[in-house]
């Protein structure tokens, strides 16, 4: 099954149930008119199955683990396998509202663009019953997910436009990998990661993901990994009654001075300070 565009939409949290093997495509669109669909920011994501979308020649594989991130005016097609059946909700938000709330011009919403990303990147902290194709999302919860996804593709959007490469659909590509290695890294903020291990999980080789990591998030990717890990420690110091040195042994510090004198660098104080303010 191909389709392009939706042919309609949904508005008011009615479900629209395209020509396919899925169960449901749930729309939430804000102040859009059906004329007005490809002037929009989509957020698609998937339950259960798999979604293969072709867009401008690249070929993105949507899983249950993963988000795509589409600007306004990017045409696609999507394919469901014969006899699969696919559980998925494409939220799609309006310019309109974007500009007014976050005072901006129609000009200077990311255009054109795709990303992939991982699914608890953007939707963690949010109901599960955000997938189920029943579900009655509020006003509230709309506009924090609205928030959440314009600031995350406009930052994704400038981060593309920090590598050095040439052309648009690589630099795409290149975040896209990027952002999936950084979830990982920030999901390991209990054990020592080498380069090398979150390269391999974006597959790229150890000097492509430093290179690129750096000119995209302006820091190294050992830096970053290592502001997760203290983060996480300052919080094990503030509930647990764990020592500093037990907590470093925890986040996989083998040298304790070394640990405190980055502590203090990051947050100002030493790990025993924050262990005096416990109660």
């Amino acid at each position: 099954m191909d389709q392009g565009i939706f042919q309609r939409i949904a508005t008011d949290g009615e479900d629209y149930q395209p020509p396919s093997t899925s169960r449901y495509l749930q729309l939430r669109l804000s102040d859009i008119e059906t004329e007005n669909v490809s002037h929009s920011i989509s957020l698609k994501t998937i339950k259960s199955g798999v979604e293969h979308f072709r867009i401008h020649g690249r070929d993105f594989v949507l899983t249950p683990d993963t988000v795509l991130l589409v600007g306004i005016d990017t045409p696609f097609r999507l394919s469901v396998r014969e006899g699969d059946t696919v559980e998925g909700v494409c939220l799609q938000f309006a310019p309109q509202t974007l500009m007014e709330q976050f005072k901006i011009e129609r000009h200077a919403l990311p255009r054109d663009v795709v990303f992939r990303m991982p699914r608890a990147a953007i939707l963690g902290g949010l109901p599960d019953a955000l997938l189920d194709g029943t579900v009655t999302m509020t006003d509230e919860l709309f506009l924090k997910l609205q928030a959440r996804t314009y600031r995350t593709l406009r930052r994704l959007s400038m981060c593309a436009k920090r590598l050095s490469v040439a052309g648009q659909a690589k630099r795409e590509d290149i975040i896209s990998r990027l952002e999936a290695a950084r979830y990982f890294l920030s999901s390991k903020a209990s054990e020592a990661v080498s380069v090398d291990e979150a390269a391999r999980h974006c597959g790229l080789s150890s000097a492509q993901f430093a290179r690129y990591f750096r000119d995209a998030y302006q820091c190294t990717p050992a830096v970053y990994h290592r502001a997760i890990r203290l983060g996480w420690l300052r919080s094990v110091l503030t509930v647990t009654e764990l020592t500093p040195r037990e907590a470093a042994e925890r986040g996989g510090f083998t040298d304790y001075p070394t640990f405190s004198k980055a502590f203090k660098r990051a947050f100002g104080c030493s790990p025993s300070d924050v262990v005096k303010q416990r109660s």
